[in-house]
């Protein structure tokens, strides 16, 4: 009688267990959390020093700027933003800070690190006249800090600056800084700054480093890539440092055939110093590492026609008597645009052409959508042109 009675109450047991999971009123307990491991508690723990120190650092940065420019300005310090700009390089290492160049013209060894720049919100003034922060840092703590920029950021793209001819390190940060200003970029600028002389009769000596910077360069896009963590990332070169960037992008593209390739997104020409023929046979190349190519050339570019003539062959950025246009490249005719007297820097003088960059990289507008430029027709191929 005991046993059968037992048998009984089980099976109601089990009988009203049953029911009430059908019903839905049985709960499991909540899974306990794991208690973090060693490794990722001290990994977290060295993210936050990391991030203290950044902050710490930052906050230097800010009074020490504001220190130089009372300096320079005393009381008529003109209203400005901090911008700061990442940077890789492949200068030698000044002496002396107080040279006012942290680097110089020399070629040197890789090396990357932060600035700090004073941008004028009046953008008459452009950057203020005081010496720029440098801070140097191992490439470990170089890409630790550019991830955590990234994170902090408004977005995860980042804007890759390489400078032409005639160009100082100080003003390659400060052209940086002033784009990124200039566009209300929402990711992280980096300047790419290869050893120029920063002198107007250094043409050929210029011509000579930039190609040896290449490797250089492409090396930094492919680690860049790979090591960074952002998910856009943006190319603009200017003038000779085009040759460098598409020597990069070419050499990527052809020596990592049949591997997972880079892609990079926006690759922006302006005013490219090289040879239209071998623009063109490199251009053809690169597609597979990145979405769309604009090219800005103009008919005004006083400088490309010096090149033009010294060489021999027509410019890619020399829009004169017609500009080049091919398949899979965006050429944009800028001779309208308002431009300083050699016509040669119209991406920071053009507030056309700074409107039209915004609209390219932060919306990712192809040219018909874009406000301000015309469709024209060359050979059977379209272009656009600045409106007068």
């Amino acid at each position: 009688m005991g046993d059968r009675f037992r048998s009984v109450t089980v099976a109601l047991f089990c009988l009203c267990a049953l029911e009430a999971c059908a019903g839905g009123q049985a709960e499991l307990p909540p899974p306990v959390p794991e208690a973090p491991s060693l490794a990722e508690a001290q990994k977290r723990a060295e993210a936050q020093k990391r991030r203290a120190m950044a902050e710490e650092e930052r906050r230097a940065s800010d009074q020490e700027l504001a220190r130089r420019a009372r300096e320079a300005y005393g009381r008529d310090i003109p209203d400005y933003a901090l911008v700061r700009v990442l940077y890789a390089t492949d200068r030698r290492a000044s002496p002396s800070e107080d040279a006012g160049e942290f680097y110089g013209s020399d070629r040197g060894l890789p090396q990357s690190g932060l600035c700090a720049i004073g941008v004028a919100r009046d953008h008459r003034i452009g950057t203020l006249d005081v010496h720029t922060l440098v801070r140097p840092k191992p490439a470990r703590d170089f890409y630790e800090h550019l991830q955590d920029r990234l994170a902090e950021a408004d977005s995860r793209e980042l804007l890759v600056f390489v400078h032409g001819y005639n160009t100082t390190f100080d003003d390659a940060v400060r052209r940086t800084a002033q784009l990124a200003y200039d566009l209300s970029f929402p990711g992280v600028p980096i300047t790419y700054s290869w050893p120029s002389q920063g002198s107007l009769g250094s043409y050929l000596v210029d011509e000579t480093n930039v190609e040896w910077a290449a490797p250089h360069l492409q090396a930094f896009l492919l680690q860049l890539a790979a090591k960074s963590g952002a998910q856009t990332i943006h190319l603009i070169a200017h003038s000779m440092g085009t040759r460098a960037l598409l020597a990069s992008l070419h050499h990527i593209a052809q020596s990592q055939q049949g591997e997972v390739l880079p892609r990079f997104k926006e690759l922006v020409l302006l005013a490219p110093d090289m040879d239209a023929d071998v623009f063109a046979n490199q251009v053809q190349g690169i597609h597979g590492v990145v979405e769309r190519v604009t090219l800005y050339a103009s008919a005004k570019d006083k400088a490309l026609v010096w090149s033009k003539t010294a060489h021999g062959y027509p410019r890619a950025g020399d829009a004169k008597p017609s500009p080049l246009v091919m398949e899979g490249v965006d050429t944009i005719d800028a001779s309208s645009a308002d431009t300083s007297f050699t016509g040669h820097s119209y991406y920071a003088d053009s507030r056309s052409v700074l409107f039209d960059l915004f609209a390219l990289l932060r919306y990712g507008k192809p040219p018909d959508e874009r406000f301000g430029l015309l469709a024209k027709e060359q050979n059977g191929r379209r272009y656009w042109a600045f409106q007068p």
